[in-house]
């Protein structure tokens, strides 16, 4: 099978960014993802199983949040991971609850 890629970088209004994050989930709740930009596109077919990668980093001006997913056809379970995703600001772990989560040993590597 050929590679077939598309990239896209541009600056947005939220609301555009809101749109396309929601039709990124609509998407994965029915099975494909088709990413078209002008004539060319990408179908993909997510598997029940996908690797989740976020990185989020604040510098004085800037502040970025960045996913990245991916799958493979076949893969085994990793430990579930205790990654968070919220509008307020999140309370203290103790440290009982930090050893109750995976480590980055613990994650099945793709």
């Amino acid at each position: 099978m050929s590679k077939k890629e598309l990239r896209f970088k541009g600056k947005m209004e939220i609301h555009s960014v809101i749109s396309y994050l929601e039709d990124l989930i609509k998407s994965l709740r029915e099975g494909t993802l088709y990413v078209q930009q002008g004539d060319e596109y990408v179908a993909l077919h997510p598997v029940e199983l996908m690797k989740l990668e976020v990185e989020a980093s604040r510098k004085e001006e800037k502040e970025r949040l960045m996913f990245e997913i991916s799958w493979k056809k076949e893969a085994t379970i990793p430990c579930q991971s205790e990654l968070k995703i919220t509008p307020s600001e999140p309370e203290k772990e103790t440290k009982e609850k930090r050893n109750n989560t995976c480590g980055e040993n613990d994650i099945v590597q793709f």
